[in-house]
C-alpha cells in the first residue's frame, strides 16, 4: 500500500493506493472514502507501464471521487436485526412463525415476509431461509428478463447464476456465455436488475467497454446511464 500522491500529485494527504493483481482481464478502480483508499485490481501479467498509464488516465475521475463527500446508502448482505427486509426496492416487515414442517418464506398480500421455521431455530437458520428465498425469487426474475431481452439483443445466455459479489453487480464469461448476477439486486428496484442484465447480455455482442459496447447500450436501453449513476450510489 502506497501514498496516493506517488501516483497522483494533487491527491490529498492521508489517501493511499492499493494495487491487487488477480486472474482478471481488465483494470478496475474502487474508491473507499471511509478508509481513504483507492484500490486498483489489475491482471496478473499487465506491465507496470501499462498500469501506470491507466491510473494516470483515471486520475481526473479518481480525484473527483476523493474530493466528493457524500453519504451513500449501503446494501446489506445480511438480514437486519430490525425485522425488516428489502425486496424489490421496498421495505417488508418480517414475521417469524413456528412450523412443524419444512422451513420456508412466504410473502402475504400485505407484503409481509413470513419466515416459517421449526421451534428453536437459530437466527442463522432463519437467515438461511430468507437468503434462499431471495435467491429463488431473483432467479425467477432473471429468467423472465432473459426471455424478454435475449430476442431483442439477439444473443442467448447458455447459463446464468446468482452469487454474492463484493465488487460487481454482474459479470459475463463471454466464452462460456455464462452470466452471474449479484444476489443483492433482488433487494433493489427491478429497474436496476434489468439494467445489469442488459449490460451483461450486451457483452455477448461486444466483450469490452468501448464505443461499440456503449452504442449497443444506447440502442437497447437508452436510459442506461441514469440507471448506472443511480446504482453506483449504493455500496455493496
Amino acid at each position: 500500500m502506497t501514498d496516493l500522491r506517488a501516483f497522483i500529485a494533487p491527491a490529498p494527504q492521508g489517501w493511499r493506493i492499493e494495487i491487487l493483481r488477480k486472474q482478471i482481464r481488465h483494470i478496475y478502480f474502487r474508491v473507499f472514502q471511509d478508509k481513504k483508499l483507492v484500490r486498483v485490481s489489475a491482471p496478473l501479467r499487465v506491465r507496470q507501464a501499462v498500469l501506470d498509464a491507466a491510473i494516470a488516465a483515471k486520475a481526473p475521475w479518481l480525484l473527483k471521487q476523493v474530493h466528493t463527500r457524500k453519504t451513500r446508502p449501503r446494501i446489506s448482505t445480511e438480514m437486519q436485526a430490525g425485522d425488516t427486509a428489502w425486496y424489490k426496492g421496498r421495505a417488508c416487515p418480517i414475521v417469524y412463525m413456528e412450523t412443524s414442517g419444512p422451513g420456508r418464506v412466504v410473502m402475504d398480500p400485505d407484503r409481509r415476509l413470513r419466515v416459517y421455521a421449526r421451534p428453536g431455530a437459530t437466527p442463522e437458520k432463519k437467515q438461511h431461509l430468507l437468503s434462499q428465498w431471495y435467491r429463488n425469487r431473483l432467479k425467477v426474475e432473471i429468467r423472465l428478463l432473459l426471455d424478454k431481452w435475449e430476442p431483442v439483443i439477439g444473443v442467448t445466455a447458455r447459463e446464468f447464476g446468482v452469487k454474492k459479489m463484493k465488487t460487481r453487480w454482474g459479470s459475463c464469461n463471454t466464452r462460456a456465455q455464462r452470466i452471474w448476477l449479484n444476489a443483492a439486486l433482488i433487494r433493489l428496484s427491478p429497474c436496476y436488475l434489468e439494467y445489469v442484465l442488459v449490460h451483461e447480455l450486451v457483452h455477448l455482442l461486444e466483450r469490452g467497454h468501448n464505443p461499440r459496447f456503449y452504442g449497443f447500450m444506447d440502442r437497447f436501453l437508452p436510459g442506461w446511464k441514469r440507471l448506472k449513476d443511480a446504482l453506483n450510489q449504493y455500496i455493496l
